[in-house]
């Protein structure tokens, strides 16, 4: 509901207060949730390919890869 109330908000200060058609408003809008929806896809798909590796327990192995590697450079 929050949400929107702020479009709704929103449009009107930013769009058709400052004497914008609804087209020009609704272009603006259009293109600002193609760009969110592209950010909310990419973060999903890191948190679906996180959980694959800590399902199939290769986050430890390459969690162990690193500690060695650490140890190897402080050495």
């Amino acid at each position: 509901m929050a949400t929107l109330i702020a479009v709704l908000i929103t449009i009107f200060t930013f769009g058709l207060n400052l004497e914008r058609t609804m087209d020009e408003v609704m272009g603006t809008i259009t293109d600002s949730i193609k760009i969110i929806t592209m950010m909310l896809l990419i973060i999903g798909g890191g948190w679906a390919f996180k959980q694959v590796l800590v399902n199939s327990g290769v986050d430890k192995y390459i969690a162990a890869m690193m500690d060695a590697g650490e140890q190897h450079l402080a050495a």
